[in-house]
C-alpha cells in the first residue's frame, strides 16, 4: 500500500513508521483523552503480546466488543498487530446471537474493556480485557495513555 508517497506492507507498518518518525504526534483523538502515535503503538503491542500469550495469530478471528473510542482503536491495532483479524461486535446485543456470531465467525477471543465484556456475557471464547486509562478495571492488560 503507499501512503504519503511510502510503499508498506500493513497497516501496522504504517503505524511504526508514523510512531518513529513522529512519536508525539496525535494518532487518536477524543474529548477527554489523545494518545499519540509512540502511546498507541505501546498499547497495541501489549494486546498483540496478550493475543499472542494465548496463540492467536495469523488469520485467525478476534472480536472487538467496544464502541467506537480510543478504546477501540487500540484493540483494532493490537488485533492487526498480532496477525489476526478483528470483527466489531455490539455488547449490546442479545447474548446468543452474540454467541452465535462469534461461533459463525471462528473467532478465537473477545477483547475490550472489562465493563464491555461483562455486558457481553460469556461467549465461549477466552475474554481479554483493556485498561486502556490504567484507573483499575482489572484482571486486565494495562495499557498506557496519555490524557490531552
Amino acid at each position: 500500500m503507499l501512503v504519503a508517497g511510502r510503499t508498506y506492507q500493513s497497516m501496522v507498518e504504517v503505524l511504526d513508521d508514523t510512531a518513529g518518525r513522529y512519536p508525539d504526534w496525535p494518532a487518536v483523538e477524543s474529548r477527554h483523552r489523545t494518545l499519540t502515535y509512540a502511546a498507541l503503538r505501546r498499547a497495541s503491542g501489549t494486546v498483540a503480546t496478550e493475543l499472542s500469550r494465548l496463540l492467536i495469530g495469523d488469520e485467525q478471528r478476534v472480536a472487538v466488543v467496544a464502541p467506537m473510542s480510543n478504546d477501540c482503536v487500540v484493540e483494532m491495532c493490537g488485533v492487526m498487530r498480532a496477525g489476526a483479524a478483528y470483527l466489531i461486535v455490539d455488547n449490546a446485543m442479545p447474548s446468543q446471537y452474540l454467541r452465535t456470531l462469534v461461533a459463525e465467525a471462528s473467532a478465537r477471543a473477545l477483547v475490550g474493556r472489562a465493563s464491555d465484556l461483562d455486558e457481553a456475557g460469556d461467549v465461549g471464547v477466552p475474554r481479554i480485557p483493556t485498561v486502556i486509562d490504567g484507573r483499575g478495571e482489572s484482571p486486565g492488560v494495562p495499557l498506557p495513555c496519555e490524557d490531552g
